[in-house]
């Protein structure tokens, strides 16, 4: 649409990308809806979704981990 002339502003921009996202995100859209999509811009919008998959990534691994030490643990008996 830039390409053609058209100004998008942030907040058209995140109303569009909101509906397109997968049912894991649902937890950072409801955050990101409570607050005043006027005032955010999209690289926050993006911050916002990028530290809900770190944290997503980082539980999973703890997880493999602790059943790793566990599998372990329990050879040792």
């Amino acid at each position: 649409m830039k390409r053609y002339g058209d100004t998008l502003e942030d907040v058209q921009v995140i109303e569009k990308i909101i509906p397109s996202l997968v049912p894991k995100f649902d937890f950072v859209v409801c955050v990101i809806e409570s607050k005043d999509l006027d005032f955010m811009t999209i690289e926050q919008v993006m911050g916002e979704f990028q530290a809900q998959e770190d944290n997503f990534k980082r539980r999973q691994d703890e997880s493999l981990e602790q059943n790793l030490k566990d599998k372990v643990s329990l050879k040792d008996f």
